[in-house]
C-alpha cells in the first residue's frame, strides 16, 4: 500500500509540474518565468535562513 502511495505522490507532482509549465508558457514570457521562479526560491531560502537563524 506504501508503494502504491508513493507512486501516486510522484505522479501527481510530476504531471502538476508539467501542466503549470504548460499554463506559465500561455501567460508569461520565457525570461518572466525565469523570474518568477528564482524569485520565489529566494524568498524561500531567506524565510528558511531566518527561521534557522544564519547570517
Amino acid at each position: 500500500m506504501l508503494a502504491w502511495m508513493a507512486y501516486l505522490t510522484v505522479a501527481v507532482v510530476w504531471g502538476s509540474t508539467y501542466f503549470a509549465i504548460a499554463l506559465g508558457l500561455e501567460s508569461f514570457t520565457p525570461y518572466g518565468m525565469v523570474a518568477a521562479r528564482f524569485s520565489v526560491a529566494s524568498i524561500l531560502a531567506l524565510g528558511l535562513g531566518r527561521l534557522r537563524r544564519e547570517a
